[in-house]
């Protein structure tokens, strides 16, 4: 069946079908969505909420899913990859701004995808999420979420659930409280391709299992934290983790046969341990050809004999192992130690995350 496209302006006056000469709020987007729709998000003004928008209301389906996607000009045109610095080109994306302390994005109903959206909020006080994802099968892509303000302890900046995705998203939690910015708590959920920092809490909390992948977590306090029990099958490969003020990978409670996987990784330059297990002991049985540089307590504490291309090491310059860091610029230098420095099954591979460019 062929997706009906539907159309939301931020100069609709209201009362209009969804159609392209008569297009929807993006509140009466949200009441009036039906399954196998594609709600296209006009880049034409700023989109200002202050009640929580539930685009949960209805659950696509597997042969029926549900998609919101931004466009400036042409629908499909908002995704235009990422500057030379790593970060979103969010050019052709509609600016959603989430205004109030307890205003967030319910996007808890399954089978419905996100797509190119600029959404922030600099007064989300409440403990609560700030986009809430957290139903089956829902993907977020190409989207930016800015959190800034006070903040609440133990907030977040979006909740993932079993079975989410997040792809080629940038995550910024600003805010001045100890929250964190992604928190990964369902089953077989993927965070790839992203760009996320939180000064004041975790770039990523692993609750459960779920798999990181060529992911920036920088200028977080802690890069990425495990605290459930029940992380089998997670891991994260081909990341890089750097400049934040502790550790960069912290493991707490788990349980005792458990394996979350570390491969692939650029962890450098971080205040506390590369990794720290510290806490616990045995939880990271697969860890293997990362690069540990700069971590100022050392690569890694209760981890023993794993085979490691790369121990902690000062002798590589951080200007030529990234661009331009001083400039949160973290693509691989062009002459960086990291570059084709892990070897598997004769193939180079690069270690961290690519961070590639349009």
């Amino acid at each position: 069946m062929a997706i009906t496209e539907r159309y939301v302006s931020s100069l609709a006056a209201g009362g209009g079908d969804g159609s392209v000469g008569s297009p929807w709020t993006i509140v009466e987007a949200a009441a009036n969505v039906a399954v196998n729709e594609r709600i296209n998000v006009k880049a034409d003004g700023t989109y200002t909420l202050t009640s929580t928008l539930d685009t949960g209301q209805v659950v696509g389906t597997t042969a029926d899913p549900i998609y919101w996607r931004g466009y400036k000009t042409t629908i499909g045109d908002g995704n235009q990859g990422r500057n030379a610095d790593g970060t979103l080109d969010t050019s052709n994306m509609p600016s959603i701004v989430m205004s109030g302390a307890a205003v967030y994005w319910d996007a808890n109903g399954a089978n419905t995808f996100y797509e190119s959206l600029n959404i922030s909020s600099s007064t989300h006080t409440s403990n609560v999420y700030f986009f809430y994802l957290a139903a089956n099968y829902c993907s977020i892509i190409n989207c930016k979420l800015t959190r800034t303000g006070a903040g609440h302890a133990t907030s977040r900046t979006i909740q993932m659930g079993g079975i989410t995705t997040m792809l080629d998203c940038d995550v910024e939690d600003l805010c001045s409280a100890v929250n964190w910015a992604v928190e990964g708590g369902g089953t077989d959920g993927k965070i790839i391709g992203c760009r996320i920092t939180c000064p004041n809490g975790y770039g990523v909390r692993v609750d459960s299992e779920i798999a990181i992948v060529d992911t920036l977590i920088f200028e977080s306090d802690v890069g990425v934290y495990l605290s459930g029990t029940s992380v089998g099958r997670g891991g994260m490969y081909f990341s890089t983790v750097v400049d934040c003020t502790n550790d960069g990978l912290e493991f707490s409670t788990h349980e005792d046969d458990e394996t979350f996987g570390v491969i692939g990784n650029l962890i450098t330059d971080n205040g506390g341990y590369g990794l720290n297990e510290g806490f616990v002991g045995g939880l990271c049985k697969a860890l293997y050809g990362n690069r540990f540089d700069r971590n100022t307590s050392g690569a890694v504490n209760g981890i023993a004999d794993f085979p490691n291309l790369h121990a902690n090491t000062d002798s590589e310059a951080k200007a030529d192992e990234y661009e331009d860091a001083s400039a949160d610029d973290y693509t691989l230098a062009s002459g960086s130690p990291a570059k084709d420095g892990f070897t598997f099954s004769a193939v180079n591979w690069n270690i961290g995350s690519e961070q590639e460019s349009a």
